[in-house]
């Protein structure tokens, strides 16, 4: 699926993203790291960044719920 270029972020958000997901720490709280600064101005990234919090967390939740134990000689299987 192709997106319009009105419907992506600015290069500017882009750009801020691809710096902390690779260079700084997003989980929970603010975003730390470079473009960070950028996050904390511009209401998209702080909506984007609280979505991927909110993903994380849930994820995290229901992992738990998953849990199921090892069957018998998965070590020697391995």
């Amino acid at each position: 699926m192709k997106t319009s270029p009105a419907d992506q972020p600015r290069f500017s958000c882009r750009a801020a993203r691809g710096l902390l997901a690779v260079f700084g720490r997003t989980d929970g709280g603010a975003p730390r790291g470079p473009g960070s600064g950028h996050v904390a101005g511009c209401p998209g990234c702080q909506e984007f960044f609280s979505a991927c919090n909110e993903l994380d967390l849930a994820l995290s939740r229901d992992a738990v719920h998953q849990l199921a134990p090892f069957p018998a000689g998965l070590e020697q299987r391995i």
